[in-house]
């Protein structure tokens, strides 16, 4: 039992000595990004068109490198991430051609709020070494190793973040003084990260000075009168037609085949006839014989 309780403690021990130092390397809450440049790999945000995929034989990874069919050294090229956090470190791994790469002067990084303001970081670069598993010694090496990182914790709030490949301007130099191997970049995901507002700039209209226009001169063209000579006219002979009388026949006149009508007679002017005077007698009757029933009565 003594003998477990004491492997126990011994492990205990070994953890505690060595949490320093991975706190160090990454820290509380922070995440760690590696890109590991294969092929088809989407892990970027944004790459200029010469930075490509190469694999090196002599190590048999594959690398950042620029790329010229010219075999131009002095084109700038870069690499863009966006994190999904605020950017606290960065370190690149490279290779350096014997006597012409340093990364140092090779390597520079920016960091952005909004892809389009860019603030530079300061970079140091390791001391260089060798793969001595590659090359037997330094004098037979071609490539040297240095580790390029940030000086200073990158301040909160940008998650943009370049990398970028300067010019070489060494004499003797190729597109390939200096490649880049891995990318590690720590960042915190639970920074907020707040866009950079972009001012637009004011355009100053610019005068315009109106042209002179000189007239230019025109010459009358002198237009020279055409003769025109008078075309004879033949007077056309006119034969008269003859002119034949027309028969002129009279139409038979018709008699009216409807009797006038008569005027309507609504008896505003026509005279009592014998009937009318029958009724009126009947009626005078009539009267005297209710005016004597009514005398009989009252009797």
């Amino acid at each position: 039992m003594k003998k477990i309780m004491t492997i126990l403690c011994a492990l205990l021990a070994i953890v505690l000595v060595a949490m320093p130092p991975f706190a160090d390397a990454v820290g509380a809450g922070n995440k760690l990004f590696v890109d590991p440049i294969e092929d088809n790999s989407t892990l970027y945000y944004e790459k200029s068109d010469l930075l490509r995929y190469e694999l090196n034989i002599d190590i048999g990874n594959t690398l950042y490198v620029k790329v010229d069919d010219n075999r131009n050294p002095s084109t700038t090229e870069y690499i863009v991430y966006k994190m999904k956090g605020s950017v606290v470190n960065v370190e690149i791994d490279c290779m350096h051609c014997a006597g012409l790469g340093d990364g140092n002067t090779d390597i520079s990084v920016f960091v952005s709020k909004d892809n389009v303001n860019w603030v530079e970081v300061e970079t140091a670069a390791t001391e260089q070494t060798f793969d001595d598993d590659v090359y037997i010694s330094q004098d037979t090496a071609y490539w040297f190793l240095s580790t390029v990182y940030n000086v200073e914790p990158i301040a909160p709030g940008y998650n943009y973040i370049k990398i970028q490949i300067n010019p070489f301007t060494v004499k003797g130099s190729v597109p390939w003084n200096t490649v880049m191997d891995t990318i590690r970049i720590e960042y915190n995901p639970n920074a907020v990260v707040e866009p950079q507002p972009t001012e637009p700039q004011p355009t100053e209209p610019q005068p315009t000075e109106p042209q002179p226009t000189e007239p230019q001169p025109t010459e009358p063209q002198p237009t020279e009168p055409q003769p025109t000579e008078p075309q004879p006219t033949e007077p056309q002979p006119t034969e008269p037609q003859p002119t034949e009388p027309q028969p002129t026949e009279s139409q038979p006149t018709q008699a009216p085949t409807q009797a006038p009508t008569q005027p309507a007679n609504n008896g505003a002017d026509a005279t009592p006839n014998t009937m009318t005077w029958v009724a009126v007698g009947a009626g005078v009757v009539v009267a005297i014989v209710v005016l004597a029933l009514i005398f009989k009565k009252k009797k």
